[in-house]
């Protein structure tokens, strides 16, 4: 494309690769087939030639195709990126419709046009797949180019065509061949490291919990309750260590699979050379173990400490002294890493700050170099002192010029086509921008508890333990400063799990009123465009009318998802509540009122039993209620459109809290 110039691109090496193999036969019909339908301004000669150097890249003759497709450099160029899947969406939306007879001269044009956005879908999903890495959280993109990819299966189907060469690619076998395996394998490590934790955060509340009701018996003056509750901590200590050190394991455990086996579809690719199959490992390995990093460090040093505190620190005198030490270090050692955790995480948001920072000036530069003497001499004409404007002032009134021609005519010229699509990756940058800082806004705040509630409690422990007040106060002050120190410790952990949850239902408050002010603003500007269809059907507002239509699909899907994560996070809000008061009343009752006898053992066990069945029972309550993950579309459905169109409603749910009307129109 006239944006970027094909000298020095990272594709070399690939067309040097097919250079050596020559054209052929197969070759040249590959070419032929993909030389691809897209929009206008990318007819021009110099243009097509760019895009057939590149489809030259994606099928370079008789190499495999599949090596071919290893190649990251085409979407990792922004614009190439930006602007090839803006053209498969225009692909996949202009044959929706019906399809004209197999084997005629418009199917064979449709299959060129579904053929390449099937092998542009194909070289992002393999770029998606290297580049994310394990960060599953960052793989919707991934699923909507495979719901593209099938989409596009679905309408060579339906076109009636058949190309038995591309049968694996149009599979896209060697990415996602193991993809539902490879889900369902990440989504049951995921919850059950989740079931662990909320495990491990229960046992918590008991850690601190067991304490406080220890002191209620003492000043019960129920001494049997407090020798027999005395005589419950071995289990749970034997369950604090071992939690630990399995879930390190397990994390271990995982990282070796990673090293052996991911990505699954090397071993498809067998084009790889030894150095690069060594490259993509590491790089796998890499981004797991930035992930869990501290996580496998907090539990390898968490679990063995905590069994030695358990089995031999314990009692009276210096190894009591040990176990409170030891404890104050595993607590300076969280600190540590929460606080290197938010330095880390804050380097990360302002190094991709800058990355955006600098693609937003290169795209103006870009665009404020490309102006040609036509373009420039309109603006001219809109704000004779368009050469003393600043860069941004420059962008803004070219950006108003062309909606205002699109707007009247929809007929661009090809290079204010090209400056259209360049002003479009600078608001993709833009809001990308954007993005990343309510994000990091967000991650910032629960950062800061974690660093703050760990200092506090270190110095709740070591108040609790009397490390600061042995010796020197008397003994009495120093037995109520150490009691005062164990409510601290179990006040400090319910507050903070309390707030976490509060701040959590607040954002998920806040992302849903902007989601709404979207919703609203899009709504009205089609209805506006819908209006001005009506009453002056020669200006085309169509494509404007579907980006909006889909985005008030989405936009919809995600309040709704808003609305139901708050009831939820509510529901669970109240269920820990509940239960971590409840449960260890039950325990200190049956202490207290339970026989002394055989009789206490089967007593205990019966509340136990009736607890973690309580427990059970009201978890998966919550979980029904629990929303399913938002599921965004962007392919365009003719028929659910035209629906809309007729009669255009907001997609949430949330419509008695918002009131929108059409504007009034009349016709003469």
């Amino acid at each position: 494309m006239l944006r970027r110039s094909m000298g020095g691109h990272p594709l070399s090496g690939v067309l040097e690769m097919h250079s050596q193999h020559g054209e052929n036969q197969r070759y040249i019909q590959h070419l032929s087939m993909l030389s691809a339908l897209t929009p206008s301004h990318l007819t021009r000669a110099a243009l097509n030639a760019q895009l057939q150097e590149l489809n030259t890249a994606l099928i370079p003759g008789t190499v495999t195709p599949i090596r071919c497709f290893n190649n990251v450099a085409l979407f990792n160029t922004d614009c190439y990126r930006a602007e090839i899947l803006r053209n498969v969406d225009n692909i996949l939306e202009k044959y929706q419709g019906d399809f004209t007879t197999p084997g005629s001269e418009q199917a064979f044009k449709i299959e060129k046009d579904l053929l390449w956005a099937s092998l542009q879908l194909f070289a992002h999903l393999q770029a998606i797949e290297q580049e994310v890495g394990l960060q599953i959280d960052s793989k919707t993109d991934y699923a909507n180019s495979l719901e593209k990819l099938e989409s596009c299966q679905s309408l060579l189907t339906k076109n009636g065509s058949s190309i038995p060469d591309l049968t694996d690619l149009l599979r896209h076998k060697p990415v996602i061949s193991n993809v539902d395996s490879d889900k369902w394998y990440e989504k049951a490590f995921k919850d059950f490291i989740q079931y662990i934790d909320d495990r491990n955060n229960t046992r918590l509340f008991w850690v601190w919990g067991r304490p406080n009701l220890d002191l209620a018996l003492e000043y019960a003056g129920q001494t049997d309750a407090r020798t027999r509750l005395a005589e419950t901590t071995y289990w749970p200590g034997q369950i604090s260590w071992s939690l630990y050190l399995f879930r390190g394991s397990f994390f271990a455990l995982k990282l070796f699979n990673v090293w052996w086996n991911n990505p699954k579809w090397l071993k498809e690719l067998e084009g790889l050379t030894a150095a690069e199959r060594a490259e993509y490992r590491t790089r796998y390995l890499v981004a797991y173990w930035d992930v869990y990093k501290y996580r496998i460090l907090n539990d390898y040093v968490w679990g063995p400490i905590n069994l030695v505190c358990l089995e031999w620190w314990t009692g009276a005198g210096i190894f009591e002294w040990l176990g409170n030490f030891s404890t104050c270090f595993l607590l300076c050692m969280d600190i540590y890493l929460a606080d290197l955790t938010f330095a880390e995480e804050e380097e990360k948001y302002l190094e991709n700050q800058q990355q955006y920072g600098v693609r937003y000036d290169e795209l103006t530069s870009t665009i404020i170099q490309n102006i040609t003497h036509s373009v420039k001499n309109e603006l001219l004409r809109l704000n004779p002192e368009f050469d003393f404007l600043d860069p941004l002032e420059k962008i803004q009134l070219l950006h108003d010029h062309l909606v205002n021609k699109t707007q009247k005519t929809l007929t661009l010229t090809a290079e204010e086509a090209v400056l259209a699509d360049w002003l479009t990756d600078l608001n993709e940058v833009n809001q990308g921008q954007q993005d990343s800082t309510q994000r990091w806004q967000k991650k910032k705040t629960f950062l800061w508890m974690d660093c703050i509630y760990t200092k506090a409690l270190l110095v709740a422990f070591a108040i609790c333990a009397s490390l600061l007040i042995g010796g020197i106060l008397p003994v009495a002050l120093g037995v109520f400063l150490a009691k005062s120190g164990t409510i601290l410790c179990l006040a400090l952990t319910i507050v903070y799990r309390t707030v976490r949850a509060q701040v959590q239902i607040a954002q998920a408050k806040e992302e849903r009123v902007a989601l709404q002010a979207q919703e609203e603003a899009f709504f009205k500007e089609f209805n506006n465009l819908k209006v001005h269809k009506l009453q002056a059907p020669q200006i085309k507002h169509d494509k404007r009318m579907h980006d909006l239509y889909l985005h008030l699909v989405n936009v919809g899907a995600k309040i709704d998802y808003q609305s139901a994560s708050i009831q939820y996070q509510y529901l669970e809000l109240a269920r820990t509540t509940l239960m971590r008061a409840l449960i260890p009343t039950l325990i200190g009752l049956t202490l207290v009122y339970a026989p002394a006898t055989l009789w206490m053992v089967p007593s205990y066990v019966f509340v136990l039993a009736a607890s973690a069945a309580l427990a059970y029972a009201l978890d998966k309550l919550a979980k029904t209620c629990k929303p399913d993950e938002v599921k965004t579309t962007s392919i365009l459905d003719q028929i659910q459109y035209q629906t809309f169109f007729n009669a255009p409603k907001v997609y949430s749910k949330q419509v008695e809290e918002r009131c929108f009307s059409m504007p009034s129109c009349s016709f003469a």
